[in-house]
């Protein structure tokens, strides 16, 4: 990555009349947090203030292309492949044709190549960093010498994004300081940018029922939802653990579960195995998380890694009590843990605890459901997202201006 910093001379630039033009880089189009954040600021954003586009580096853009299309943002596609030199020139040539004013690059372990390809474009780029985990996920990136290889590319590409975009954010602090330490870094200029989730409309009583019976949930049944991707860092296990001790206690108890992924098999080989069949409902994915949300009442949500959990601002945003893990990024996405019982991530008897005394305490499930409202209405709302986006793209631009750093910027302001 060193031998291409030498690309990365910008120029100085007046600051450009509005709409501001932001290219935004993902891997592609499918449904994830990223994704699901980024299709709902595109349908939020004023672009007359603020155009986006997106462009993909992966195989293909994604099977959620069209909705972004409809959003009025248009959808490129720049694919990474196996010539990093190559993919620089492409991107770069994509950022000037398009007159792009800032890049905001959500790459992660491969942010380093299009941070490069915006400086050599000469426009300020933001990295944003979503998550904590950064191992492999499949079986053969699992194997050693491929795990070793990929470690040593997430470690370089990472440091240089971090030395080198003009910002460089995280959705919370323990992602940052996770990054840090993958890039081999004591600290950096990153700083902390909560996500946003859109607020959701509130459901009448009477579609809370009908769907509730779409889903599979009988009269009286006490459900409990997870929405996540069926991944380890979910860590279903432990949840289905629980929730076979929440089922002992309390027999009416269903469990929802919202999501799709490579650990689907397995994980429901478990329910079977834990005689779980006919109190789970799986529904993969869907479009209305935030109305199955309202027809439980918990969400839990044991991850072992998470940056800043989308489908846990969302529980807020409807009110629901959340039980949790009390890993970093859960802990600051509940108000440094007072908004949520939170319980070690293997603690499926502490989960299950947790639950049970929710479900059995009306008082308490409605006062943690109107603070953890408080609390999204606050912080973590679409409108305080695209304000931060905002101040971000400004700062970009104003340090690119100078000609200096963002810490320039900061020290002259």
């Amino acid at each position: 990555m060193a031998a291409l910093s030498d690309m990365a001379m910008l120029s100085v630039q007046p600051l450009p009349t509005r709409p501001l033009r932001v290219l935004h880089v993902i891997h592609w189009l499918t449904r994830g947090g990223i994704e699901s954040w980024l299709l709902n600021l595109l349908r939020h954003i004023d672009r007359s203030a603020i155009a986006m586009d997106v462009c993909c580096k992966g195989p293909d853009v994604g099977y959620l292309a069209p909705q972004v299309r409809a959003s009025g943002a248009e959808v490129l596609h720049c694919p990474l492949g196996l010539r990093p030199d190559s993919f620089v020139r492409r991107l770069k040539r994509t950022i000037q044709s398009g007159g792009y004013h800032v890049v905001h690059v959500h790459t992660h372990v491969h942010s380093g190549l299009p941070v490069v390809a915006a400086r050599a474009a000469g426009v300020p780029v933001v990295t944003t960093f979503h998550n904590s985990m950064h191992g492999p996920e499949t079986s053969f990136s699992r194997l050693p010498g491929v795990r070793h290889a990929r470690s040593l590319y997430a470690r370089y590409s990472m440091r240089y994004a971090l030395l080198n975009s003009t910002l460089s954010t995280g959705v919370s602090l323990d992602t940052i300081h996770s990054v840090e330490r993958m890039a081999g870094l004591k600290a950096s200029r990153a700083s902390v940018s909560h996500l946003g989730v859109v607020d959701p409309p509130r459901l009448a009583s009477e579609a809370v029922a009908a769907l509730r019976e779409d889903i599979g949930l009988e009269q009286g049944a006490r459900a409990i939802v997870h929405v996540g991707s069926f991944s380890r860092r979910k860590n279903h296990p432990v949840l289905l653990r629980a929730f076979r001790l929440v089922l002992d206690a309390i027999p009416r108890a269903r469990l929802v579960l919202v999501g799709e992924g490579p650990e689907r098999a397995a994980i429901e080989a478990l329910i079977q195995e834990l005689r779980l069949t006919e109190s789970v409902r799986v529904l993969g994915l869907r479009n209305d998380v935030h109305a199955v949300m309202q027809t439980a009442e918990v969400f839990l949500f044991p991850s072992i890694t998470e940056g800043l959990s989308l489908a846990l601002m969302e529980a807020h945003a409807v009110g629901l009590p959340v039980v949790a893990s009390d890993i970093p990024g859960n802990v600051e996405a509940c108000e440094g843990g007072t908004l949520a019982k939170l319980c070690k991530p293997h603690d499926a008897a502490g989960f299950a605890a947790s639950a049970v005394g929710i479900l059995n305490d009306k008082p308490l499930a409605v006062e943690m459901g109107a603070r953890g409202r408080r609390y999204f209405e606050s912080e973590f709302s679409m409108r305080a997202s695209i304000d931060r986006l905002q101040t971000l793209y400004d700062q970009a631009l104003r340090a690119l201006s100078t000609g200096g750093t963002v810490d320039d910027w900061r020290a002259a302001a």
